[in-house]
């Protein structure tokens, strides 16, 4: 869909390379902002305050270690770009979210 799109703004042919717009614009892909998004969230989660459901649900996930949990899906998809989840809580915010956007564009 992101390239359907991006072959209509910039009215070039349907054969033209998914990829090779993405380079050539300096674009991420969905998933690398999606996954970006969520590494994010889960910052915000784990700085929260101990009475937030969200953040007690994501514990326990991660303390259980569920498989296909939310928790489990960021943990695998940061891994992708080399990034640790475990880490999250040994930087700022500001320094995670700059290794993060980092490590995404290097990929």
């Amino acid at each position: 869909m992101q390239g359907e799109n991006l072959r209509s703004i910039l009215q070039l042919p349907k054969t033209t390379p998914y990829w090779g717009m993405l380079i050539e614009l300096g674009m991420w892909t969905m998933k690398a902002r999606v996954d970006e998004r969520r590494l994010g969230w889960l910052k915000e989660l784990l700085e929260s305050g101990e009475d937030r459901v969200a953040k007690q649900v994501v514990m326990e996930q991660k303390k259980l270690e569920m498989e296909g949990s939310w928790y489990s899906e960021v943990r695998k998809g940061a891994l992708e770009y080399g990034i640790y989840v475990e880490m999250v809580d040994r930087m700022s915010k500001k320094k995670w979210k700059h290794m993060v956007k980092m490590k995404i564009e290097k990929k």
